[in-house]
C-alpha cells in the first residue's frame, strides 16, 4: 500500500534527528542530495539558482524504516490518525472510526 507515494520529500531537520539518534538507520543510507536549488522555466532555462544542501529521500523509504524502528505492535497499520491529545503526562491518540489509545 505504500507504492507510489511520491519521492523528492526534503529530509527536514527533525526527521534528520529522528534518524541520527533514534534509528538503526544512516539518513544517508535512504536519501540522495543535491547541492543546489534550481527553479526551470517552461523552455528549461535556469529561473533561479541558490547553493544549498538539500537531502530528498520517498515515502516508501520513510514507511519502510518507521515501520522497522517502531514494529507492527506500536505502528498501527490500516488505521488513520485523525486526533491527538497531549499533556505533560499523557498521550492519547485518535483514529478515524473514533478508536483512542494511550500508547
Amino acid at each position: 500500500m505504500r507504492e507510489g507515494r511520491g519521492g523528492g520529500i526534503i529530509l527536514q531537520p527533525e526527521t534528520l534527528r529522528w534518524f541520527r539518534e533514534r534509528s538503526s538507520r544512516r539518513p544517508d543510507s535512504l536519501s540522495t542530495s543535491s547541492q543546489f536549488v534550481r527553479y526551470l522555466g517552461s523552455d528549461n532555462e535556469i529561473l533561479y539558482q541558490e547553493s544549498k544542501h538539500w537531502a530528498f529521500t520517498s515515502w516508501s523509504a520513510i514507511y519502510g524504516v518507521l515501520l522497522s524502528d517502531f514494529g507492527t505492535r506500536r505502528y498501527h497499520l490500516g488505521h488513520t490518525m485523525s486526533g491527538l491529545r497531549h499533556d505533560a503526562e499523557t498521550v492519547q491518540v485518535q483514529f478515524d472510526g473514533g478508536t483512542t489509545i494511550a500508547p
